[in-house]
């Protein structure tokens, strides 16, 4: 299946790539940005 029509399937706000490594390290990306700036917010992390 294509990943754009993958991406579609799931609903809004998802992604997928051809490679499924490439999705997933995409995923720990996001996962790993939410955390930061979570960390930020609550005055855990300083920048």
């Amino acid at each position: 299946m294509r990943p754009r029509w993958r991406a579609k399937e799931r609903g809004r706000g998802t992604f997928a790539y051809f490679a499924q490594e490439l999705t997933q390290a995409a995923a720990r990306h996001m996962e790993l940005e939410v955390c930061l700036h979570r960390a930020v917010r609550e005055q855990r992390l300083r920048l």
